[in-house]
């Protein structure tokens, strides 16, 4: 009967604390905002709220080769000038507004989204005060974390979680894209916490 009550317990915690732990907003004082990979189109609006609001100078929009077959592919060959293209509908200034396209890889998509940023602003000797992520839902941590590791110390790095709207963050394990989401995030993050190596991922992502 312990076992059973602690068993509950454990389900309890981690489906009423999973969500806030993998969504998460913590912003730092930045002058650039960066579009994470496949933002959908309520998340660019928020962003471009968020551009507005603040004194941000740059939006970086990271993003990876659209799918082959993607009706989409045919005028934008990568999520982050689809998402460039967005934004501008939104009011933001071309001007603003940089597509940033990592090499294309098989995994760490994310990470190497991170170390292309991070190439451009060197680069471009660009020295920001700190940067802040805008990424979707319980992918927020996982982003937040890679693009730290990417980044390095020397410029902050904060997160701005967009609410996903496929389920009630509240209530994610009652609909099926919830479940889908939480745990293959749960899982994702795990792995990167725990057996991702991010100088195999440099060194993998530099030779391919």
């Amino acid at each position: 009967m312990g076992l059973l009550a602690l068993g509950g317990l454990v389900l309890f915690l981690f489906l009423f604390t999973i969500h806030p732990f993998l969504a998460l907003t913590k912003p730092v004082e930045a002058d650039i905002l960066i579009a994470d990979n496949f933002l959908v189109d309520y998340g660019l609006k928020q962003l471009s709220d968020e551009f507005r609001s603040k004194n941000y100078s740059l939006i970086l929009s990271a993003g990876t080769i659209l799918p082959q077959g993607s009706p989409l592919a045919a005028e934008y060959k990568t999520s982050a000038e689809l998402s460039a293209a967005i934004l501008k509908k939104f009011g933001i200034s071309e001007k603003a507004i940089v597509a940033i396209i990592p090499k294309p890889v098989k995994r760490d998509r994310t990470f190497a989204s991170a170390l292309a940023v991070k190439n451009w602003l060197a680069q471009n000797n660009i020295q920001p005060k700190g940067i802040n992520l805008f990424s979707i839902g319980p992918h927020s941590r996982r982003s937040w974390m890679l693009y730290k590791e990417a980044i390095g110390e020397k410029i902050p790095v904060g997160i701005i979680a967009c609410e996903n709207r496929e389920y009630d963050p509240k209530r994610w394990w009652k609909t099926s894209s919830g479940v889908r989401i939480v745990l293959g995030e749960t899982i994702a993050y795990i792995y990167a916490k725990l057996l991702f190596n991010p100088e195999r991922a440099r060194a993998e992502i530099a030779t391919d």
